[in-house]
């Protein structure tokens, strides 16, 4: 049996060969520079890692992004387009340089974080695993759930229909996903009430190692061992 003397030699070294996780240290909002980015930091700390890994604001070749994130050896930068400049030619040469350096880019527009957090996330988690939210989130459901749902109210008569949709358009955010993007919205908009669509969507780049390595260089905190201390 062992003595408290040797459990507390026994987690000396244990911590001294696992460096707590630095990534955590600052709060949602002393990162990124609009209310937006700050929205998604919030987020982010919901999610299975928390900030392990993550950084705003960071610079890779001439472009700065919003946020990159190591996604299980994956560079994947997130772009949050709330801005009134954001311009989609600009985007797509700017995206075409940014994938010869990371292994993917996503584009969140606005009304997705700001009004569909659940659903957003169900996205990107679906994509990328690391980025699943803590706990079911059970109010974000797919658009075969909710249509299944729906046309079983629909069968049993108008006012059954119209209650239903009351009730859960203030409650459920749906979402549709494929490989590439995703529609997001309330429950409205995926019963033809409504347009109030929200696009979600991913490009695949090439995985430069040498990305990662500056990413956990500026958050000096090691990729190996940190994720595990990180998960709350």
């Amino acid at each position: 049996m062992e003595t408290i003397r040797q459990i507390l030699d026994i987690a000396a070294q244990e911590s001294a060969a696992n460096p707590a996780c630095r990534c955590n240290d600052v709060a949602p909002d002393q990162r990124g520079d609009s209310v937006l980015e700050r929205d998604f930091w919030y987020q982010l700390d919901k999610t299975t890692v928390r900030w392990h890994g993550a950084i705003d604001q960071f610079q890779i070749g001439r472009y700065r992004v919003d946020c990159m994130i190591d996604c299980g050896g994956t560079s994947v930068v997130i772009e949050l387009d709330g801005k009134a400049f954001h311009n989609a030619l600009d985007d797509e040469v700017r995206d075409t340089e940014l994938l010869k350096s990371v292994g993917a880019i996503v584009r969140v527009p606005y009304w997705a974080i700001s009004r569909f957090p659940d659903a957003t996330f169900k996205v990107l988690g679906t994509w990328f695993p690391r980025l699943q939210k803590r706990g079911s989130h059970i109010y974000a459901i797919t658009k075969d759930e909710f249509t299944k749902e729906y046309h079983g109210q629909l069968e049993e008569g108008s006012h059954e229909a119209a209650y239903f949709l009351e009730s859960v358009e203030s409650g459920y955010q749906v979402y549709d996903i494929n490989q590439n993007s995703a529609t997001i919205g309330p429950a409205s908009a995926f019963s033809g009430r409504s347009e109030l669509f929200s696009r979600v969507w991913v490009q695949y780049g090439q995985n430069a190692p040498a990305t990662l390595d500056r990413l956990y260089a500026r958050l000096n905190c090691p990729k190996a061992n940190s994720i595990r201390r990180s998960v709350a």
